[in-house]
């Protein structure tokens, strides 16, 4: 998803893997794992056939989150978000 932004940025969520981005042994996000070298290489490799024209040096804030979704017995009212970091 792109998200535009003030001036030319742009915002960009990108889905990882699992195996890529948690660690086994604790079940977190592990930062160490990807950098923005990394996050572009994925967001590049996701969009094509368009193209990402950045650099990682330009890159002004990365993060990595996990979001959860899962499937509620009962009826839930209005909009339910789940961000564990």
């Amino acid at each position: 998803m792109i998200i535009p932004r003030e001036g030319d940025k742009i915002r960009v969520y990108i889905q990882l893997s699992d195996t890529d981005a948690v660690d086994p042994e604790t079940g977190r996000v592990d930062l160490g794992r990807y950098g923005p070298e990394r996050l572009l290489e994925v967001a590049k490799k996701t969009f094509r056939p368009y193209t990402i024209d950045a650099e990682p040096d330009k890159i002004e804030w990365w993060t990595i989150y996990q979001s959860r979704c899962q499937l509620l017995s009962y009826p839930c009212r209005g909009a339910l978000n789940i961000i564990a970091r």
